[in-house]
């Protein structure tokens, strides 16, 4: 048992400012870190097409390459069988949101952080700026999604 202390984020920056870089531990939406596999995702829906596993949030069959986690009305993280993740906000850059796809890219090394309104992701290879579309590669390995017109 500890204590929680909740800052601003102008509060946080300045703390930051004076003490040098923080662990930042943000609140969760109260579901544990869930290691994200294709095959145990197929596994734990069996004969089923969806399944609740917290507020508004359920796994489910998109098709037989595709499992989704449905957040709301959004598949925020779409899982292939190779474990290829991919992510996608629905323009949703909520606190909860975040929280939710930080729940299944924790266990991967891989997580979603936030400032100045901005979201960043972290992984095996860098951080950079969140777009919809990032791949997760087992590992934590982070692919940008490629922009039109560029090979």
């Amino acid at each position: 048992m500890g204590i929680k202390i909740v800052l601003t984020e102008a509060q946080y920056d300045m703390l930051e400012s004076r003490v040098g870089k923080l662990p930042l531990n943000e609140g969760r939406a109260h579901l544990a870190c869930r290691y994200v596999d294709f095959d145990q995702l197929d596994e734990e829906l069996g004969n089923r097409d969806s399944k609740k596993i917290g507020y508004e949030t359920v796994i489910r069959r998109i098709d037989d390459f595709k499992i989704g986690v449905k957040y709301h009305n959004t598949d925020i993280l779409i899982i292939e069988p190779t474990n290829i993740i991919y992510l996608n906000n629905g323009g949703w850059d909520t606190r909860t949101t975040k929280d939710r796809l930080n729940t299944f890219l924790g266990c991967l090394g891989v997580y979603i952080s936030q400032k100045n309104y901005n979201w960043y992701i972290s992984g095996e290879n860098g951080t950079f700026e969140y777009q919809n579309g990032i791949e997760i590669h087992p590992g934590g390995y982070i692919v940008l999604p490629r922009k039109l017109g560029s090979n």
